[in-house]
Order: C-alpha cells, then structure tokens, then sequence
C-alpha cells in the first residue's frame, strides 16, 4: 500500500518551497516454495523475508537546497526457519528494528547537484 501527499507551503516568502510526504507499507503472508518430494517451505518471517515493512520519506526543498529524511521498519524475523528454539538455538528471533537516514542537498545549477548524506541506526 501507497499514499502520497504533496504540498507548496509558503514559510518564506518570496522563495519557491515544496513539501511531500510518501509511505509505503508491506505485508508478506505467504512466501514458499514447494520440492519435487512434496515438502512446503514457508520463508516469511525469514531472515531477508519480514511478514510486515514499511518506509516514510519526507522531503523539503527551499530555493536551491533540500532536506530529505526517512525512515525504515522492518518487523521481526527468524534467524533459521530450520532451528528449532531450545534445541538448537536459545532464541531464534531477530528483534524488529527502524533506521534513520537524513540527507542534505545543494543544487548549484541545472546540471550539478551536490548532497550530503547523515545515516543514523535506531533499533526498536
């Protein structure tokens, strides 16, 4: 699922400004494959296979310079689907986890643009 929203807010008079706002969001029920013996492996909630994702980007621009910020969720997975917890591992789940990225840009003219990017990591 989508959702866009976009807007010219006037903070600064006399300056050109844009705001927009997008978040996707994602769900994987089912993800399995199926071996010629007839054996069904689901990979959901798997490492690299979260059951539910999602990204919000917000950006801002005034004049020649912008401000981007985002933020990713990734829910909780399995470390292996094949171990089984209390035999072969203590605790077999990777804790849901959200990151942070910002970046700052400068558009110099038309043909060069220049950003500088701040990366922060927050787990939830």
């Amino acid at each position: 699922m989508q959702g866009r929203y976009r807007l010219e807010p006037d903070f600064f008079s006399g300056q050109s400004e844009t705001m927009s706002l997008r978040a996707l969001v994602a769900y994987l029920g089912e993800n399995s494959t199926t071996s010629a013996a007839g054996t069904v492996q689901d990979a959901t909630q798997s490492r690299t296979r979260p059951e539910f994702s999602g990204v919000v980007t917000s950006t801002y621009t005034l004049g020649t310079w912008g401000l981007m910020m985002q933020a990713r969720y990734y829910d909780s997975v399995m470390n292996n689907k094949l171990w089984i917890e209390g035999r072969d591992i203590d605790d077999n789940w990777i804790a849901s986890q959200t990151t942070f990225n910002t970046t700052l840009s400068y558009e110099c003219d038309n043909d060069l643009h220049r950003a500088f990017a701040v990366a922060a990591d927050f787990r939830s």
